[in-house]
C-alpha cells in the first residue's frame, strides 16, 4: 500500500482501487484481520471463490455460515 509504482499483481487492481478510495479522507486507519479472527468471512470468500455463495440475503443468513455466526456472535438471534 506504501509504494508508490504500479502494481502488476493479481490484486494490483484492488490495491488501486483501494487508494483512489483512501484519497479521498484526511485520516484512513486498517489493520490486518487475519482469517482465524474472521472466520465467517473467510467462509464466505471461500464459498465466493467456489460459486457456491448467496448473492444476496435479507432477513437470514446463509446457512453455510450460521454454525460460525453463532459460535462468533452467540447473541445473535438467527
Amino acid at each position: 500500500m506504501h509504494g508508490l509504482g504500479d502494481d502488476h499483481t493479481l490484486l494490483g487492481p484492488i490495491i488501486d482501487d483501494i487508494r483512489v478510495f483512501v484519497r479521498r479522507y484526511d485520516y484512513v486507519s486498517m489493520n490486518l484481520i487475519r482469517r482465524e479472527g474472521n472466520a465467517v468471512a473467510h467462509r464466505l470468500a471461500l464459498a465466493g471463490l467456489r460459486g457456491t455463495v448467496v448473492n444476496a440475503w435479507v432477513d437470514h443468513p446463509p446457512d453455510s455460515i450460521i454454525d460460525l455466526l453463532l459460535e462468533e456472535a452467540p447473541h445473535l438471534n438467527i
